[in-house]
């Protein structure tokens, strides 16, 4: 009997033991799992690093080159900072179309259509006259992600239209950004094309405060990185469905 008293003191000791391994193994998988988790964020992170580090890369290079369009525009410290307008190109602004139909349909409804023949461009209602006004209230930005040579292509014809008040092309009335001061998202794409983000982050890069900024796209993946409530996501702008004269958005 005293043997047996013995022996189920041990097996109740085991079975103690067993349960308090069992509750540290369950906690070290729980720490395993966070520990997972924080890799994953991690290694998402040192991607977008890598990615914006390429832009800095290329946007120092342009700077370099003293070819391009696109290179720094810092403000004095000693002139007070402005609201940021920052504003999307291609279906905001106007609308870039290579389709002949839908160019004939525009015309059609009484739009004007700009261009040659490998870029062809509808102005916006209004659109000098916009321009004209928020350049006066805002520090504006035209941002796209569009390739430098595109942009260069659209804002020619739309300058030869009579559609942008002067400075705008040249890049002295306000910044304009393209392609690669975007962040490409990796292995996503929409409709087989490339998603690019226009991160806030760039902003800091070139000395501009992101406390008061206001981003106008047709695109809501565009902005999705930045700060809530810092963007508005009007309808794309389609010459094919509205008049001039309809178009007051």
């Amino acid at each position: 009997m005293h043997d047996q008293s013995n022996l189920q003191e041990v097996v109740a000791k085991l079975k103690q033991e067993a349960t308090e391994l069992q509750t540290r193994i369950d906690e070290k998988r729980v720490e395993l799992v966070s520990i997972q988790e924080l890799e994953t964020q991690v290694n998402l992170k040192s991607r977008e690093l890598v990615t914006l580090q390429a832009n800095i890369d290329r946007l120092h290079e342009n700077a370099a080159a003293g070819t391009s369009l696109f290179r720094p525009m810092l403000i004095p410290p000693d002139i007070p900072r402005q609201k940021t307008l920052i504003l999307d190109l291609n279906g905001v602004l106007c609308k870039i179309e290579r389709s002949a139909t839908a160019l004939r349909q525009a015309k059609d409804l009484g739009w004007p259509v700009l261009g040659s023949r490998t870029t062809w461009v509808v102005p916006r209602s209004g659109l000098r006259e916009f321009l004209e006004q928020v350049l006066e209230l805002f520090y504006v930005i035209i941002w796209t992600s569009r390739t430098e040579r595109n942009i260069e292509l659209v804002l020619e014809a739309l300058e030869s239209g009579g559609c942008l008040p002067l400075g705008v092309k040249s890049g002295q009335a306000c910044r304009i950004w393209s392609q690669s001061h975007c962040n490409k998202v990796e292995g996503v794409s929409r409709d087989d094309i490339p998603i690019f983000m226009k991160d806030f982050a760039t902003l800091e890069f070139w000395n501009i405060s992101t406390r008061d900024v206001l981003m106008i796209d047709d695109s809501l993946e565009k902005g999705m990185t930045n700060f809530p409530y810092s963007a508005l996501y009007p309808p794309t702008f389609t010459p094919l469905v509205t008049s001039p004269d309809d178009d007051t958005y």
